[in-house]
C-alpha cells in the first residue's frame, strides 16, 4: 500500500467525536477519468475484535481501487485506533460515523474537481491569449466540454469487509438523504466543519500535488483543527451544491448475513432473516452494481444461510436497469482471507468488478 496523500480527522455527525481518516490518491491519476471522478471508501471490521483500518483485508481492497485510478478513503470507526468514542451496541453510531466521512470524500472530491476545472480553464485563457485568439469564441467553445464537471459521472464505491459490510449495508439508500445535513447547515455545526475540512484538504492536495500531505505526522485533531483550518472556522460556507448525478456501487466482503441479531441488535437490520428480497436494504443493492464475496469456510456466518440470502438476492428480477446484485462464492475461503491463494482471488474479482465501472 503506498503512503497516504493525507491523514486527519473529523468529527462524526453523531456526537462531534473526532474519526480517524485517510485518503490516498493513485500514483497515475492519469491513467483514467477515475483520478478526479471515482472515489471508493472501505470500511473495517469489527473495532472491539481488533478491527480498524489497518487491517489486511481492508488495505487489500483499497489497494485494488489505487490500482485501477479511484481515489481512496479509509478510516477508523469509533472506537477503533486514535479515534474517539466507544463501539456501539446498535450500530447507529457508526452508520452515522460512515456517512459522515462519505459527505467528507464527496464534497472533496466535488472541490478537486472545481479546482481541476479552474487550472485547466486559466490554461486554456493563457493559451488563447498568446496566440491572439483570446476573444474566438468558437476556439474557445470547442474546448468548453472538456472544461465542464458535468460532463463527467462521478463513481462513488462504497466497501465493507465484515462488519464493515453490515454497517454499508444499513446505509441510507440514496445519497440526497445522506447529504441533506450538510447542504445549508449552520456555521459552528459538524456539518461546516466536515464541509471546511473537505474544501481546505482539497486545496492542500492540489497545492502538494497529491503527495504525503504534512498533516501524516500530527495527531489526528491537529489534522482538522491546525492553523489554516482555524483560520476558516468562522469563514461562511460558500454555496456550493454537489451534483447528485453521481453512481454509487457497493463491495461486500465477508457480510454479516443475521450474525447474533441479539448482540449486535443492529437497529436497522434486526429482522434480516425474516426479510424478503425485495425490502429497502436489499433493493439498493439490486439497483446499483453490487458485488459481495464471501468464502464457504466463514467460521461467523454458515454457508447455507449466506446461499440463502445472495442467491435470491440475485434472482429477483428489476424491471428498469436490471438486478445488478452479483455475488461470488469462494471455495475453502475463511472470513479472514489468510490464505495468499483466496487473498488474490479476492483481489482479481474485485479489480474485476471495478473495471467494470469505470
Amino acid at each position: 500500500m503506498i503512503e497516504a496523500t493525507l491523514k486527519f480527522s473529523i468529527p462524526s455527525q453523531h456526537d462531534g467525536s473526532l474519526l480517524e481518516c485517510r485518503i490516498y490518491h493513485p500514483l497515475n491519476e492519469g491513467r483514467s477519468s477515475a483520478g478526479r471522478c471515482c472515489a471508493a471508501i472501505v470500511a473495517h471490521p469489527y473495532a472491539p475484535l481488533g478491527g480498524s483500518m489497518d487491517d489486511a483485508v481492508v488495505q487489500l481492497i483499497a489497494s485494488a481501487c489505487l490500482a485501477d485510478g479511484l481515489i481512496v478513503g479509509v478510516f477508523n470507526f469509533r472506537g477503533a485506533g486514535r479515534s474517539q468514542g466507544r463501539t456501539s451496541w446498535q450500530g447507529k453510531a457508526e452508520m452515522e460515523d460512515y456517512q459522515s466521512f462519505i459527505a467528507f470524500v464527496l464534497y472533496y472530491l466535488h472541490h478537486l474537481r472545481r479546482l481541476s476545472t479552474e487550472d485547466r480553464l486559466l490554461s486554456t485563457s493563457q493559451y488563447l491569449s498568446s496566440r491572439g485568439s483570446l476573444n474566438d469564441l468558437s476556439e474557445t467553445n470547442s474546448l468548453s466540454p472538456q472544461l465542464e464537471p458535468s460532463s463527467f459521472q462521478s463513481l462513488l464505491l462504497l466497501a465493507g469487509y465484515s462488519y464493515g459490510a453490515l454497517i454499508t449495508m444499513a446505509l441510507p439508500s440514496s445519497l440526497e438523504l445522506i447529504l441533506a445535513p450538510f447542504e445549508s447547515p449552520e456555521p459552528d455545526s459538524v456539518f461546516s466543519e466536515i464541509r471546511r475540512c473537505a474544501e481546505t484538504l482539497a486545496l492542500r492536495s492540489r497545492k502538494n500535488g497529491h503527495q504525503s500531505s504534512s498533516t501524516q505526522n500530527r495527531p489526528p485533531s491537529a489534522a482538522t483543527r491546525g492553523p489554516d483550518l482555524l483560520e476558516t472556522r468562522e469563514t461562511p460556507i460558500a454555496i456550493s451544491r454537489i451534483d447528485h448525478n453521481i453512481r454509487v456501487a457497493y463491495i461486500l466482503i465477508s457480510p454479516l448475513h443475521g450474525i447474533v441479531r441479539d448482540f449486535l441488535t443492529l437497529w436497522t437490520l434486526r429482522n434480516w432473516s425474516f426479510s424478503s428480497p425485495t425490502s429497502p436494504t436489499d433493493l439498493k443493492l439490486q439497483t446499483n452494481p453490487t458485488l459481495a464475496i464471501y468464502g464457504d469456510s466463514d467460521i461467523f456466518v454458515g454457508i447455507k444461510q449466506l446461499r440463502r440470502w445472495a442467491v435470491p438476492l440475485a434472482e429477483v428480477e428489476i424491471a428498469q436497469g436490471g438486478n445488478q446484485f452479483r455475488h461470488v462464492e469462494v471455495a475453502g475461503a475463511s472470513h479472514f482471507w489468510h490464505d495468499e491463494h483466496h487473498s488474490h482471488i479476492l483481489g482479481e474479482e474485485v479489480s474485476t468488478f471495478i473495471t467494470s465501472l469505470v
